[in-house]
C-alpha cells in the first residue's frame, strides 16, 4: 500500500514514495524509495504494481529523474532489484511511455491506479478525462491496453474495462486512484475522497471491492457490504490510499 502524504502507521513511518506492507495485524515497510535513489520531496507513487519478489512497476505523480531516466506522470516504470540494503543494486526501466499516445498534463494522462492482468492487459485509471485510441474514459473509469510492444516505443489497442458511472462512481471526489484485481475477478477500489455506492461507502483512506457481473462498455458489479480496509481503524483519516496491491 502506498500513501498520499506519507506518515506513520502502525509504528511505521513512510514517504510519500514509500510501499507500506499490512498482513492484517501489523504494518512494515516494504520499498524504501529513499534508498534507491527517488527524490522524497515533492514526489509521490501514484500505484504501484508488484511483479515479483524484486520487481515493482510504479507510476509518479510528478516529473522527475530516477538513475538518469526521465519519468513522466503518465509513464511507467519499472523497477528490477537485485540486492536491497546498505548496497543496492537495481535498474529503472521505462515500462510503458504514455507520449506514445499523446498522454499530457493537459488530457488527464496522469496515471493514478494501474495494475496487471495474468493475460498481459495493463490496466489504467487517470486523474481526469482521458481520450486514446479507440476509448474515451473519466477519472472514475478503468481503461484495459493490451500491448504489442513496451519500453521506449509503446503500442498496443485500447479498450474500456470498467465503466465506473455504470456502478455508482460518478461524483468528483469518487477518481479512482488505487485498484488490483484478484485471481477471482474481484475488483479492490480506493478513490480520492468521499464515496458512496450501492451497500459500501466511506473516504480516500479505505479500500472497498466490486464483484464485477459484466465488465467493458456496459459495466454492473456487486459491492460486498462493509469496507475491505477501514483507514481509520489504523489513524490513516489524514491519508489517502493511492494504491494497493494484493499479496
Amino acid at each position: 500500500m502506498s500513501l498520499d502524504g506519507g506518515g506513520a502507521v502502525g509504528g511505521v513511518t513512510a514517504q510519500d514514495v514509500d510501499i507500506l506492507y499490512f498482513n492484517g495485524a501489523s504494518w512494515s515497510l516494504f520499498f524504501d524509495a529513499s534508498g534507491v535513489g527517488i527524490s522524497t520531496s515533492g514526489q509521490d507513487v501514484n500505484d504501484f504494481y508488484i511483479v515479483d519478489a524484486d520487481t515493482i512497476l510504479m507510476s509518479f505523480d510528478a516529473a522527475t529523474t530516477i538513475g538518469g531516466l526521465a519519468v513522466n506522470p503518465w509513464d511507467i516504470v519499472q523497477f528490477d532489484g537485485t540486492s536491497l540494503g546498505s548496497n543496492p543494486v537495481f535498474t529503472f526501466s521505462l515500462y510503458f511511455d504514455g507520449d506514445d499516445f499523446g498522454l499530457t498534463t493537459t488530457n488527464g494522462g496522469y496515471i493514478d491506479a494501474l495494475e496487471v492482468l495474468p493475460d498481459g492487459r495493463i490496466l489504467i485509471s487517470t486523474t481526469s478525462n482521458l481520450s486514446v485510441p479507440g476509448v474515451i474514459g473519466a477519472d472514475e473509469d478503468i481503461l484495459a491496453f493490451t500491448p504489442t510492444t513496451l519500453g521506449d516505443a509503446t503500442s498496443g489497442a485500447w479498450a474500456m474495462y470498467f465503466d465506473g458511472s455504470d456502478v455508482g462512481l460518478d461524483t468528483s471526489d469518487e477518481d479512482i486512484d488505487a485498484l488490483d484485481v484478484a485471481p477471482n475477478g474481484n475488483i479492490y477500489l480506493s478513490v480520492s475522497g468521499i464515496f458512496a455506492v450501492n451497500g459500501v461507502a466511506g473516504a480516500d483512506e479505505d479500500v472497498f471491492v466490486c464483484t464485477p457481473t459484466s465488465l467493458g462498455d456496459v459495466t454492473a458489479c456487486n459491492y460486498l457490504s462493509g469496507l475491505y480496509l477501514d483507514g481509520g481503524t489504523w489513524g490513516l483519516d489524514a491519508n489517502d490510499v493511492d494504491g494497493v496491491n494484493l499479496p
